[in-house]
């Protein structure tokens, strides 16, 4: 009868301790609810400067696109939203800027943000952010920088025009 219950008591420990924690080929699994939240990168806190897009300027000159890096030249048509330039020849809903990630808030606050598209940042209404603040993440390399919307052109006959002021590499 010793036997039998050391041998219960022991089978119980046994599942208990192997139950608490699933295991696969690559031992424990992940938390399956990570924290998202960015924890490096490289900040953009230098001096700020303002890019404009004129109304019906040519968005495939350099003059209106903003070129932050070699793989990220924002500029906007004559109508929509905004686009990458280097990876895009227009706006797509809910994907452009490609090679973003969007969120309303400040730099000082980048680990905390929620990022997203463009468009779901902007709440679906580009001329609503007008004197609102992002950060606005550059994915493949990883910098963040903060971007204020001063103004959207909107309508046929705005022919695409916006302005921001935006952070830049520190000296």
């Amino acid at each position: 009868m010793k036997k039998q219950l050391a041998f219960i008591l022991f089978g119980t420990l046994l599942l208990v301790s192997c139950g608490s924690e699933s295991m696969d080929d690559d031992g424990p699994n992940p938390d399956p609810d990570p924290d998202p939240s960015p924890t490096t990168g490289t900040l953009y806190t230098g001096p700020s400067i303002t890019f404009q897009k004129a109304g019906f300027a040519d968005p495939t000159q350099e003059t209106n696109q903003d070129r932050i890096t070699d793989a990220v030249w924002i500029t906007r048509g004559d109508r929509q939203g905004i686009y990458n330039a280097v990876s895009e020849n227009s706006y797509s809903k809910n994907s452009s800027p490609s090679g973003t990630e969007w969120a309303e808030g400040r730099l000082s606050s980048f680990q905390n943000l929620n990022y997203t598209d463009w468009e779901t940042a902007v709440g679906g209404n580009p001329p609503g952010s007008v004197g609102k603040t992002y950060v606005v993440h550059l994915i493949s390399e990883d910098i963040y920088l903060e971007l204020e919307v001063l103004a959207w052109g909107q309508g046929s006959t705005s022919g695409g025009s916006f302005s921001y002021r935006r952070t830049t590499p520190a000296p």
